[in-house]
């Protein structure tokens, strides 16, 4: 795109200046106030659904330790209740792939007590078979590609 063409969209999206005497300015505020207090809140995050600006779809992902979980799969899964004593066994362990390709092997009701979620914007999308993978980004910038299963 030349500079020219750059140069005139800057120019567009410009804020423009008008005047308008105050006491129409206050009219018009509160007649805004007296509308809004009026207002059918269902409608109103109806319309603001509608007519809000389109933007990325939003996604969280997990953190476990400060770094960016990218799969994990159950190792162990037993979990039954003792006959005798009626207490319920677990024992459950999970292993978890890390964003710089780490393997970790955690009880899995340790890490369902210490992960965080992050958000992040999806930059792309791409379909493989019937696999689904995103490009993430999150708000500090970095960059994930992760399997549609191990978001949210």
């Amino acid at each position: 795109m030349s500079d020219e063409k750059k140069d005139i969209k800057k120019e567009e999206k410009k804020d423009k200046t008008i005047q308008i005497k105050q006491s129409e300015l206050e009219r018009l505020v509160s007649r805004l106030d007296r509308l809004e207090y009026a207002a059918n809140k269902a409608r109103t995050a109806h319309f603001d659904k509608r007519n809000r600006e389109a933007q990325g779809k939003l996604v969280n992902l997990t953190t476990y330790e400060g770094k960016a979980v990218v799969g994990w799969r159950m190792l162990e899964d037993l979990v039954e209740k003792d006959p005798r004593t009626m207490v319920w066994n677990e024992i459950q362990t999970i292993e978890l792939t890390f964003e710089d390709g780490d393997v970790s092997t955690v009880p899995y009701a340790t890490f369902v007590r210490r992960y965080k979620k992050i958000e992040g914007e999806v930059i792309s999308e791409i379909k493989i078979d019937d696999k689904t993978i995103f490009k993430i980004k999150t708000e500090d910038g970095r960059e994930f590609e992760i399997d549609i299963t191990f978001i949210n």
